[in-house]
């Protein structure tokens, strides 16, 4: 590893260390913008989670953001929205979380969620009817989700021509863009509504830096960065190992699963040799290294950790960071999120396909 750029960005990287100053640095990134995205790599990693969630609570409560979008289906957010605002039973947050049955459902029915409901809730009715309070919303279309997920599953998409699945998934960028627009619009009827939004990386970079973009793929981070500029704030997330929660395959029981250290070479291994547990790393500044503006192996799991979809090569790819996002929270080992259900509580699996265990530091 190149010794002066691991020493540069440990240089611009604010620590993460678990305090109330925190995540100042992103919070004044976030003063002048009207769309912060917030990513996630992997889909059910417990770290992720709370750290989006703190991050989410001071928007709203620093910045006067008016809620949260999810990369979920809108019938299933609004319940959710409906419980912070007010309805229903103060202590059923749980049952607020109830319409998310689809896969991968731990991604909304798991314990740091669960606590973001009940603290935006409990925000909520500390203030007067009117603006100020924040909601819950859903950008995404499940029958069109699952039609994206079908159309890019090796055992059911040999057939079909590739482009095929390239176009569901821009006409699924498209929409979760357009729904974010028309979410602004419907908050703003009492001023100029800020949101912030939680997807994963591969929705919330801007695909134009990455080479999925260059085969013809959109994001949603792209599209609002057309259309917002400056005023949107794009923030990934990267990990090096640990465990998240996922599935040998599509709508499959999740399992505990080993994460193996990301390959020599990639942003994951680049951002690990900081040695720092955890950091924020913006990417707008001039100051921030110009290397990370050249092409790098960047890693992307799912909620499928299935042969077909395992290390090492079928999930990496090629992207230029600095031009993929405007910060990057780095989390440098995570562990499973938690699921609600006792039932659901994930069985031990062992490590993404083909590798051994990492041990443990």
């Amino acid at each position: 590893m190149d010794r002066e750029l691991i020493d540069a960005i440990r240089a611009s990287a604010h620590l993460l260390g678990g305090g109330r100053h925190d995540h100042d640095a992103l919070v004044q990134m976030a003063a002048g913008a009207r769309v912060v995205l917030l990513g996630d790599p992997a889909c059910g990693a417990h770290e992720v989670h709370r750290e989006r969630v703190r991050i989410t609570q001071r928007l709203i409560a620093e910045l006067g953001f008016a809620g949260v979008v999810w990369e979920a289906d809108w019938d299933d957010a609004a319940h959710a929205g409906r419980w912070v605002s007010g309805d229903g039973d103060p202590a059923g947050a749980i049952l607020a979380l109830s319409a998310f049955e689809g896969f991968p459902a731990w991604t909304w029915r798991n314990s740091a969620v669960l606590e973001f409901l009940e603290w935006l809730r409990r925000w909520n009715e500390s203030l007067p009817p009117g603006p100020g309070r924040a909601g819950v919303y859903g950008m995404d279309e499940h029958g069109l989700d699952r039609w994206v997920h079908a159309t890019r599953r090796p055992e059911e998409a040999e057939h079909l021509d590739p482009l095929r699945g390239r176009r569901a998934w821009n006409l699924r960028e498209r929409y979760m863009a357009e729904s974010l627009e028309a979410l602004l619009a419907y908050a703003s009827k009492d001023g100029d509504a800020r949101l912030v939004v939680w997807a994963h990386d591969s929705h919330v970079g801007d695909a134009t830096a990455t080479e999925r973009g260059e085969a013809g793929e959109l994001s949603l981070g792209q599209l609002v960065r057309e259309r917002f500029g400056a005023d949107a704030l794009l923030v990934g997330f990267t990990s090096y190992d640990g465990t998240v929660l996922a599935a040998p395959e599509w709508g499959g029981a999740p399992e505990r699963t080993w994460v193996v250290p990301a390959l020599p070479g990639s942003v994951e291994a680049l951002l690990h040799e900081v040695a720092l547990p955890r950091f924020f790393l913006p990417l707008r500044d001039p100051g921030a290294p110009v290397a990370l503006r050249e092409s790098r192996l960047e890693r992307s799991l799912g909620p499928v950790h299935g042969a077909a979809n395992g290390e090492p090569g079928s999930q990496y790819f090629h992207a230029r960071l600095a031009e993929q996002f405007d910060a990057v929270i780095h989390l440098d080992r995570t562990r499973a999120v938690e699921p609600l259900e006792r039932t659901a509580q994930p069985r031990e699996a062992g490590p993404w396909p083909g590798v051994t265990e990492p041990a443990l530091r």
